[in-house]
């Protein structure tokens, strides 16, 4: 029969995670250096033949900055210097014109790299014709409105709830908990800050209670009342914190937190007001290109993109 692979070395999620595992013979090793789908022991460990193990750089590079520095920094930078590492080739269309054979490139699945849908920026101004002034004025009002709609003295009791349902959650993960079971630098030192956030005595105190006290915080007590329970395993590193915070790859139990949840929202219409005053102050013909730095779970735009439609030449993020 053909040969199995001795090493499988995956950047993917879903169910490629199962048929990279599948490839493997006995013994074979399993090197996961994704951030999504990230299984948990429990699910790597029915794979008996397979040694599964996670590599993180932005954990293992501190750990051991010489080993980083002269097996990882160097070689990339000789292997640069020897045009041996190139960068992906990056594949462009022209949204009017070709966006359907974008679609087909993508399609084919043979493609490597990444495909851009290019813009014309023929009609982009050059410089804001709004002043900043004007902005200013515009902005306060805006945050002005939403603030009086949050009812802010209820939402600081929701929030002060919230902080001490998640001091809960930690003295329960600390309680028995034997330091030397932390093992990573960085779940030490959350260690270290959990130690230090004790309950403060004030009683218990449930999900359901935070969010009689203010509904627009359900969000957050959704998420921390998802994680906040797997706290110590995360520390001893038997669950992986990823899949809490984005099971099988997911952003649904995020994507809430950054969009729904009243501060989140406050924020993001702040954001949407500032971009309203610009488009307005848009020359009759002129289009914007558009920069978002800082982009995650998409809650920002997903609110602002509207605002943009047919003001917008160029969105980059």
């Amino acid at each position: 029969g053909a040969r199995r692979l001795r090493l499988a070395l995956n950047s993917l999620s879903a169910d490629f995670i199962s048929a990279a595992c599948a490839l493997l013979g006995e013994r074979g090793r399993f090197e996961e250096i994704g951030k999504r789908g990230i299984w948990s022991q429990g699910r790597a460990g029915a794979i008996r033949h397979v040694a599964y193990d996670v590599r993180d750089m932005s954990a293992e590079a501190p750990m051991n900055p010489e080993w980083f520095q002269r097996s990882v920094l160097r070689v990339l930078a000789q292997r640069a210097s020897a045009e041996v590492v190139h960068s992906l080739p990056v594949y462009e269309f022209d949204i009017v014109h070709r966006v359907q054979d974008a679609f087909r490139f993508l399609a084919n699945g043979k493609n490597t790299g990444k495909v851009v849908l290019r813009m014309s920026c023929a009609h982009v101004a050059p410089a804001l014709q709004l002043g900043f002034g004007a902005l200013r004025s515009r902005l306060d009002a805006s945050a002005g409105a939403a603030a009086a709609a949050i009812d802010l003295d209820r939402l600081a009791d929701a929030l002060s709830l919230l902080d001490r349902l998640c001091r809960q959650f930690v003295c329960e993960a600390l309680k028995g908990l034997d330091p030397t079971t932390v093992v990573k630098w960085h779940h030490k030192l959350l260690l270290q800050w959990c130690a230090g956030a004790r309950d403060g005595g004030e009683g218990q105190v449930d999900g359901a209670a935070v969010e009689r006290a203010h509904a627009g915080v359900a969000p957050e007590v959704a998420l921390a009342s998802r994680c906040g329970p797997h706290l110590r395993a995360a520390l001893q590193g038997t669950t992986a914190y990823q899949e809490l915070l984005f099971p099988g790859g997911s952003m649904d139990a995020v994507l809430p937190v950054y969009q729904d949840a009243v501060v989140a929202n406050f924020y993001n219409g702040v954001v949407l007001a500032a971009v309203e005053a610009v488009v307005a102050g848009l020359e009759d013909g002129r289009q914007l290109c558009v920069l978002e730095v800082g982009a995650g779970t998409g809650g920002t735009a997903a609110m602002v993109l509207p605002a943009l439609q047919n003001a917008c030449a160029q969105y980059l993020f």
